[in-house]
């Protein structure tokens, strides 16, 4: 599967973002809709990844306080990289914005994907929409 990831901006991808996130996190994982649509959309960076035929597939964000998250891949595009060049380019995005760390909430199923991407965890265990999460951090510099 060939694809590509570029930013784009929520005013005019937020149907597609949406709709990943929706496929994800509140049918496949059964996160609440109230916990998934927090407000602040609007003001975060967006990464959408997309095929060959331009079908999107996955999406991401960056808040203006170095939190990454929201990164959500189609089931049928999971282990191809995806997520690895997604994660990419909203490092390089917050590194642009001169950030010098950023962190996110990760399920405890995915520890090793955002340790494999220098992640380090930070703190103790807690529930986030219900679901197991470890605080992550990256150092951009």
């Amino acid at each position: 599967m060939t694809f590509s990831v570029r930013q784009v901006e929520w005013t005019t991808h937020s149907e597609p973002i949406c709709r990943i996130r929706t496929d994800v996190f509140i049918r496949e994982m059964e996160i609440p809709e109230n916990d998934e649509w927090d407000g602040r959309d609007v003001d975060a960076l967006h990464v959408l990844a997309v095929t060959g035929n331009d079908e999107p597939v996955g999406t991401g964000r960056l808040l203006a306080t170095g939190q990454i998250g929201r990164m959500a891949v189609l089931k049928h595009a999971r282990n191809r990289g995806v997520g690895s060049a997604m994660l990419k380019l909203l490092l390089q995005q917050a590194a642009a914005m001169s950030l010098e760390q950023v962190f996110l909430k990760a399920q405890l199923n995915a520890l090793r994907f955002y340790e494999q991407h220098g992640f380090i965890v930070s703190g103790p265990a807690f529930r986030d929409a219900g679901l197991p999460h470890r605080k992550m951090i990256y150092n951009l510099d």
